[in-house]
């Protein structure tokens, strides 16, 4: 996942000014930024609907910031929660739940805010490890992003029932720690598809005399306070004429991109949801009273953004700009371009499975994998050996040395090994006897022995 990229068409109007003006100031990622702002507005406004189809959706957003410790987060959720706190202080100061650890507890916690509050968590995988043993908090999670009532009984007939709430979600985590917490169920269910994931990173590096430039956070609380008391005037959000046909064509489209990744086909259901509720916040906060097409298709690039760094991080990628993928070539490179997957296993760490391992190796081109063949005798299952693909040579490339032992008679044994090399059996005229490969001298192969000298040592089939 890229941080560092150019987030301008990502954001509409008064919105883009305010992270505009932040941006040379801040050394993370100006995007991860944008999440949380968006993040702090959707908090500040329960009652604004926007138009989807006959119906309408609330403003609703859950919001995951992703990245390491000391990359921004903390700076991100700081600037936010100081946009908040002075538009609305007492919202910020009663009205926001952490530590949550289960769902009978978040259910009571909605309650005594009276059904509208907001989520803060500065650890999401405590929220993650305690969804996996108590299934009530994934369900409440689920329900309170689709606006539905949430309750529970309590013993002697005792119950709480909250109608109608309203109560975003901000979190923060680092791709480490999330990927560890995901189950495959997580992942294929619904307990995860309707966060937007954000990267956040350190992008640049300030001097220690930089200092924020004077009347910055004063003007951006101003503007914020002005959107907030704009957007709360306002109960219903229509599309412009022209955004229909707009809307029509990015559905279709983003349809399209889930359907063609497994990692992101859980998300189909909700990524058009995400994108109309975010062009409305675009649209309320530059004081407007309808959604356009360009508030759509800014809308659409922040939202893809967000996809696009869902798959990364089920891929396994936990540095900024560096995939899975990278990692792959990385380490087999390292065992000369062929290694066992538990090998290479170990080598990615915490960054993939066995299962995740080998759909990230589908995917790429230029790496396979297969299991090898059981040798007589053998107790157990086979590993299964990834290594680079063999390049095809082109015309111009010089002829291949071995054509005229191959028209010979001899026999030409093609061995999967470092720079995919092969080993020829020739006549012994004028040239020691070669002996035929063995297993054991594919062993060597793998534990980066070159072959020749396993050869050399008279390795043998016994």
């Amino acid at each position: 996942m890229k941080i560092n990229i150019d987030y301008s068409g990502m954001v509409t109007g008064q919105l883009k000014r305010l992270i505009d003006d932040y941006a040379p100031h801040i050394e993370w990622s100006p995007v991860g930024l944008l999440g949380g702002v968006l993040s702090a507005y959707s908090a500040m406004l329960p009652t604004a609907r926007v138009q989807r189809g006959n119906g309408s959706l609330n403003l609703l957003l859950q919001m995951l910031l992703c990245g390491e410790s000391g990359e921004g987060k903390g700076e991100t959720w700081k600037i936010s929660r100081g946009l908040m706190a002075d538009a609305d202080p007492t919202f910020t100061n009663s009205k926001i739940i952490d530590g949550v650890v289960g769902g009978s507890g978040l259910i009571e916690a909605i309650a005594a805010h009276e059904g509208y509050a907001f989520i803060f968590e500065v650890e999401f995988n405590k929220i993650a490890r305690a969804a996996k043993g108590n299934a009530s908090l994934s369900q409440t999670l689920r329900k309170l992003y689709d606006g539905d009532a949430v309750g529970i009984t309590r013993g002697q007939g005792k119950s709480i029932r909250v109608e109608d709430p309203y109560v975003p979600l901000m979190a923060h985590t680092t791709p480490a720690e999330f990927m560890l917490n995901l189950s495959k169920a997580d992942l294929a269910g619904g307990s995860f598809n309707r966060m937007m994931f954000v990267p956040v990173a350190t992008v640049r590096e300030l001097s220690e005399r930089h200092r924020m430039p004077e009347g910055l956070a004063q003007s951006a609380c101003d503007t914020f306070l002005e959107a907030v008391r704009h957007a709360r005037k306002i109960e219903f959000l229509p599309l412009e004429d022209d955004a229909y046909d707009t809307a029509d064509r990015i559905r279709g489209e983003m349809r399209t991109k889930v359907k063609s990744d497994e990692v992101l086909k859980p998300y189909g259901a909700r990524v058009n949801e995400q994108i109309r509720k975010v062009a409305a916040l675009y649209s309320l906060f530059d004081l407007r009273r309808s959604v356009t097409s360009d508030d759509l298709e800014a809308a659409r690039a922040f939202v893809e953004y967000t996809l696009d760094a869902v798959a990364d991080m089920v891929n396994g990628s936990l540095q900024p700009g560096v995939t899975l993928h990278d990692h792959i070539r990385k380490h087999l490179a390292k065992y000369g371009g062929i290694t066992t997957r538990s090998i290479l296993l170990r080598s990615l760490g915490a960054r993939a499975t066995a299962d995740s391992l080998l759909a990230a190796i589908d995917r790429m081109p230029d790496v396979e994998y297969y299991e090898e063949a059981r040798r007589p005798g053998q107790q157990g299952r086979s590993p299964i050996i990834i290594q680079f693909v063999e390049e095809d040579q082109d015309d111009d490339q010089e002829p291949d040395e071995t054509a005229d032992v191959e028209s010979a008679g001899a026999k030409i044994i093609e061995l999967p090994r470092q720079g995919r090399r092969s080993l020829a059996e020739v006549p012994a005229v004028g040239r020691p006897q070669v002996p035929e490969p063995s297993v054991e001298v594919f062993r060597a192969l793998i534990w980066s022995e070159p072959a020749e000298l396993a050869c050399q040592r008279g390795v043998t089939s016994s």
